[in-house]
């Protein structure tokens, strides 16, 4: 269940499908409608009072400086308008095509190290219960997965360190697959596996 991957990027699918999304809205909506929104991207409000006006349209500076030198002989408002309709459907389409109701995305979220302990373990039954090929789902693996959870939740201390990796955009990134190996190869003092259940 548990990633292998030093740089398997499964838990980030979710707060990486938000973040493409309203860097998109981020340029022909207002920042505080995106905000608002929260968590809850479904809700996004796209009306054009929720849009930011055209000088502070997202076109990049070239493309103003270009407007800029056009603008006597061009109208620009046709083009504004394009820019608009190209954001709106791009957002719209995202909405459709991406799962950001399905708690799944948001749940696989557990495997980030830094942020797995804040999970409950009802969320570890869940996505159990969402593998059947791991053979966890009868109540008394599932008790087990409960325990070992809480045991993995309430230890930090025993806990390997988490590594960090530089990813591809410059950003610092857990190393999740190799923290997960490292913790399924911990041992209890009676010699069991440290997450038998899990992996």
């Amino acid at each position: 269940m548990f990633q292998k991957s030093k740089e398997n990027t499964t838990c980030e699918l979710y707060t990486e499908m938000n973040r493409l999304l309203k860097m998109y809205a981020g340029n022909v909506l207002k920042k505080e409608v995106i905000l608002a929104a929260g968590d809850n991207l479904k809700n996004l409000n796209l009306d054009s009072s929720s849009q930011v006006s055209d000088e502070h349209l997202g076109i990049g500076n070239d493309t103003w400086a270009c407007i800029a030198e056009l603008e006597e002989e061009l109208d620009p408002k046709p083009f504004y308008k394009a820019v608009r309709i190209f954001y709106l459907a791009t957002i719209n389409k995202m909405l459709k095509k991406f799962p950001f109701g399905d708690s799944f995305f948001k749940d696989l979220e557990i495997l980030r190290p830094s942020k797995a302990s804040s999970f409950s373990s009802d969320t570890v039954i869940s996505l159990a219960k969402k593998f059947p090929q791991l053979d966890l789902c009868d109540s008394k693996s599932l008790d087990c997965l409960k325990e070992e959870f809480l045991d993995f939740t309430l230890s930090p201390t025993d806990l390997p360190s988490i590594v960090m990796y530089d990813a591809c955009d410059r950003t610092k990134k857990e190393c999740a697959g190799s923290f997960w190996l490292e913790v399924g190869n911990m041992k209890t003092l009676a010699g069991q596996g440290f997450l038998s259940y899990s992996g």
